[in-house]
């Protein structure tokens, strides 16, 4: 971990995503707070950042959660220690503490999270492993390969097997 990991977007463009490594130490330290949960975690849910009565989704400011809160990986980033900075919304915290969004050879950022970010955030997962074991997986997956599956975006959606899971762990 004492270089960039620099991944290619997939399909016919020029866009990459870096992940320095400061954020890839707090993809680990995140991946590890998550796998520390218990399996059946009822506070975790893939659709959303963090949501309970007093706070909204996605674009709402970054906060410590409370009790009484659902979050998905993203927002159990600040519960692990890696803090948000004033004024960070639940989207510009993911890009700089943990996943930034892809840039071309010219530094033109792409519009929307990338397949990386998507891979380890991406609401989708939602349908098909909505757990924060299985979002810990996924983390360290890119982690030790530097790289995200051909098929990440057919396993979110349900179309091809999970890869990330370690052997015989998943439940």
């Amino acid at each position: 971990m004492s270089e960039p990991i620099i991944i290619q977007e997939p399909g016919e463009t020029d866009f990459v995503t870096t992940i320095s490594v400061e954020q890839q130490a707090n993809l680990r330290r995140l991946a590890d707070h998550l796998l520390q949960l218990p399996a059946t975690y009822p506070d975790f849910s893939m659709r959303l950042f963090v949501d309970n009565e007093l706070h909204g989704r996605g674009h709402h400011p970054a906060f410590r959660a409370e009790c009484g809160t659902a979050a998905c990986a993203v927002g159990h980033g600040p519960v692990a220690g890696i803090d948000f900075v004033a004024g960070e919304n639940w989207i510009s915290y993911s890009y700089r503490a943990f996943v930034p969004s892809p840039v071309d050879e010219d530094g033109q950022e792409y519009r929307y999270e990338g397949a990386v970010w998507e891979w380890c955030f991406g609401s989708g997962w939602s349908d098909t492993d909505n757990t924060a074991h299985g979002a810990a997986h996924r983390i360290n997956w890119l982690l030790t390969h530097g790289a995200i599956p051909d098929d990440a975006q057919e396993q979110r959606e349900g179309e091809a097997e999970i890869s990330y899971w370690p052997e015989g762990v998943r439940g």
